[in-house]
């Protein structure tokens, strides 16, 4: 079947229209559900080979010029609207059922874009999926991705962008996001669809892993991963919670910055809370879980050993304050107490050396304008002692112990 070319205008189309229906009204009695006619194109079969194929696209875009280029037709497959439910497209790949062979693939690819002298605002094709809107009382439709099953395993899902092979072209963005919540105060309570990404469970192995990592960069300095809770201008902002799996033992959780190179040092791992500019600043609390039937775990705040240069500081200050009738805040060290045995202890010790151990130094702060704060020690026994000295020969001597009171300045 074919139609005829044509110099001027447009060429001949082709129209296939089944049979029309026309019912005054429904036949109530009527054994299958009345339909206007059906079209079906059958590709031939063979009995010793492949069965023949169906192809249909549009012809190549024409040329006049060397300035002036023409599109290609489009292929649209669409199904009626209905008083009822809409009619369904379905594209299904054929089923093996051989010894040899896979199952047949579904492809969807769009158009390249083959022109070398493409600027900026040319591109290649785009594949856009989306289910349908619904109206003010019926939600849309969703969209889903589901890979096929088996029994020795289910197949993957793969969502990856192309390489970019041409200098100074970046690869293309992965951007995952769910549609804002736009209704007013006073339609009930509206909220915006939620991500989550989740690992199958296992019955009797391991569960499958979730891996969010960055990309290595050969030139410049390494890309971010944030991790941020959503901002909201009425309440309190949403809360970031990293926890392990539970188990006959839970899992560690782990925050560690990466070694640093040859010549340069390791990053910074930094825990702070936010500015508040007219309430409490959040609080940072680093507790070890509750024991019920054994030892609680321990707190270790340790500072890395140097292997050339004095070993680092660890510092802990209590927060300032510029009020003038506030006090600076405490710092308090406080060993457990228990119901009943021996309370715990607050050792406090200087690092060894093989010249000098470390000196202790408990002072009060200065004063510029009042009394300096006093030094209370107080307990049923207080023994102060200084470390012994192992040197071979009289030379060394143990440590001193020097009390004094600060100076009163106005007198100098």
């Amino acid at each position: 079947m074919s139609i005829g070319e044509a110099s001027s205008g447009s060429a001949g189309s082709i129209r296939i229209t089944s049979g029309t229906l026309d019912l005054t009204e429904a036949e109530e009695d009527a054994e299958t559900t009345p339909s206007g006619g059906a079209i079906a194109l059958t590709s031939g079969k063979s009995t010793y080979g492949e069965s023949g194929c169906i192809m249909v696209r549009t012809a190549d875009g024409g040329q006049s010029g060397d300035e002036y280029r023409t599109n290609s037709g489009s292929i649209n497959l669409a199904t009626g609207t209905a008083t009822g439910a809409g009619g369904s497209i379905i594209m299904e790949a054929g089923a093996s059922y051989g010894d040899t062979g896979c199952g047949g693939s579904l492809y969807l690819t769009a158009g390249d874009n083959l022109n070398e002298f493409a600027t900026g605002e040319d591109y290649a094709g785009n594949i856009h999926i989306s289910a349908g809107a619904g109206s003010s009382q019926a939600a849309g439709g969703s969209v889903a991705l589901l890979s096929g099953g088996g029994t020795s395993a289910t197949g993957g899902i793969a969502v990856a962008t192309n390489n970019a092979s041409q200098i100074d072209s970046t690869s293309g963005s992965i951007h995952v996001a769910t549609g804002a919540a736009t209704g007013s105060a006073g339609e009930g309570s509206l909220a915006s669809g939620s991500i989550k990404i989740a690992s199958g469970d296992s019955s009797a192995g391991e569960a499958g892993d979730v891996i969010i990592s960055v990309g290595m960069s050969m030139g410049g300095v390494g890309a971010h991963l944030s991790l941020a809770a959503g901002n909201t201008s009425q309440q309190y902002g949403g809360n970031l919670s990293i926890s392990s799996g539970t188990g006959k033992e839970s899992g560690n959780v782990t925050i560690t910055t990466a070694g640093g190179g040859a010549t340069s040092g390791s990053g910074r791992l930094a825990i702070s809370t936010g500015v508040s500019s007219s309430g409490t600043s959040g609080s940072v609390c680093v507790l070890s879980g509750r024991a019920t039937s054994s030892v609680g775990g321990g707190i270790a705040l340790s500072v890395g050993h140097a292997t050339s240069g004095n070993g680092a500081n660890m510092t802990i200050t209590a927060g300032a304050s510029t009020e003038a009738s506030c006090a600076g805040g405490s710092i308090l060290l406080e060993a457990g107490v228990t119901a009943g045995g021996l309370g715990g202890d607050v050792e406090v010790s200087s690092g060894q050396g093989t010249s000098s151990s470390g000196t202790i130094s408990v002072t009060t702060g200065d004063s510029t304008s009042g009394a300096s704060g006093s030094l209370l020690f107080t307990t049923g026994q207080l023994i102060l002692s200084t470390g012994d000295s192992s040197t071979g020969d009289s030379s060394g001597s143990s440590g001193c112990i020097s009390i004094s009171t600060g100076r009163n300045r106005s007198l100098f």
